[in-house]
């Protein structure tokens, strides 16, 4: 027999062997039952918990009641441990393996932190703030209603209520701003005028359909024409009278109804006898409106 057949051999036993155990100790968990717990090896523990029936191989003890438990109901907390909810210690009793109890007053959960502990011992269940001793659920500033916590977000709100107060004047300040009429010297109002007629030569129609694209620019004058919500940018000869004018612009707004007279924006009646030119500057604009009687 080869040296690799006697290792498939000898694996092989072992796997057998740990079936049989394994098997063994499936059937024996398995044969539990409440009536038959009580008669098991020595070596098997039952939970304490009175309402659990498992038999646990390797048991743990509580270090508060002193009583052996499964994996699930170790903890104090899952087996309800009377040594651990005492709210008060009696004079007589030892103060060993004994928890203090929250600092919430309507809280009777105990905390992490053992009575004979050393004073000052930094513990999980201390506030960093406050010093209070407290259970897992109110461990955090805002479950125990901390005084400093409680300052501290009073400063913040002050400072939000500052921060929205600067940015309100901030934004008052630059709507007044953007209110006011802008001042600009002659030189930057020429400037703006003269790139305003510019604009306006470039869409302008002229206002009697016979007047040709050939007339130079400067027989024309230019206008911005408005009545009611039409308006249009157009252009007149120059040598045309305020009346004739209104008729054109009348008919290129398609208004047909009468007496109208033409206006300048600061409520200025213009004549109809007399020429439009003399009247109004170039790219100025006009209103036509009713005529009252």
């Amino acid at each position: 027999m080869t040296d690799l057949e006697q290792d498939d051999r000898d694996h092989r036993k072992d796997q057998k062997a740990s079936e049989v155990v394994f098997g063994r100790v499936c059937r024996k968990a398995q044969s539990y039952t409440p009536d038959t717990i009580m008669t098991s090896g020595a070596h098997d523990q039952k939970c304490a918990f009175e309402s659990c029936y498992t038999v646990d191989f390797l048991p743990i003890s509580c270090n508060l009641c002193s009583k052996d438990f499964c994996t699930a109901h170790a903890f104090p907390d899952a087996h309800q441990c009377p040594s651990g909810d005492l709210p008060e210690a009696s004079e007589s009793s030892s103060s060993v393996n004994k928890r203090h109890k929250c600092a919430v007053p309507d809280c009777i959960t105990s905390t992490f932190s053992f009575l004979d502990a050393e004073e000052g011992s930094n513990s999980g269940s201390r506030c960093s703030d406050c010093h209070g001793l407290f259970c897992l659920t109110h461990r955090h500033q805002s479950t125990h209603a901390c005084p400093k916590a409680i300052i501290a977000d009073t400063k913040v709100s002050k400072s939000k209520q500052l921060a929205a107060q600067a940015i309100a004047q901030v934004k008052a300040s630059s709507s007044t701003q953007r209110a006011a009429p802008s001042v600009h010297s002659p030189v930057k109002s020429a400037k703006l005028k003269q790139i305003e007629l510019m604009k306006m030569r470039r869409k302008a129609e002229p206002a009697n359909p016979r007047d040709g694209t050939d007339l130079p620019m400067e027989e024309r004058i230019y206008v911005k024409v408005t009545f009611e919500s039409k308006d249009k940018v157009l252009w007149i000869k120059k040598d045309v009278v305020c009346g004739r004018a209104l008729d054109l612009f009348s008919a290129k707004l398609g208004v047909h109804i009468s007496p109208l007279q033409l206006t300048l924006p600061d409520g200025t009646i213009l004549k109809t006898n007399e020429l439009l030119a003399t009247q109004i500057e170039d790219a100025a604009d006009l209103i036509i409106e009713r005529k009252s009687s």
